[in-house]
């Protein structure tokens, strides 16, 4: 409903707003097996209440995978980092 409906409210119904052929999406897998995820009456349950950020495996935005296995596949780690790095000691000096 949440998604259908904002789609719908922007004038995008088309586009997005449920996983479909031919419309954008972004999907992840979540590890609902560790630990800090039970005892729980339901995954979903897990994964909504009890799910942390280092649980999710794989993240695919717009039908593109970005994120395997926990490893991003999109951007140079130490590049960002470094240029991160890099900003933040041009800003605190």
């Amino acid at each position: 409903m949440a998604t259908l409906g904002g789609a719908a409210a922007l004038g995008l119904a088309d586009q997005i707003g449920s996983l479909e052929p031919g419309k954008r999406g972004d999907v992840i897998a979540v590890d609902a097996t560790a630990i800090h995820t039970v005892p729980t009456a339901s995954p979903w349950s897990a994964i909504a209440y009890a799910s942390r950020a280092g649980d999710v495996r794989h993240v695919a935005v717009d039908g593109a995978l970005v994120v395997r296995d926990r490893e991003l596949r999109t951007l140079d780690r130490r590049r960002v980092r470094d240029r991160a790095q890099a900003a933040a000691e041009r800003l605190f000096r």
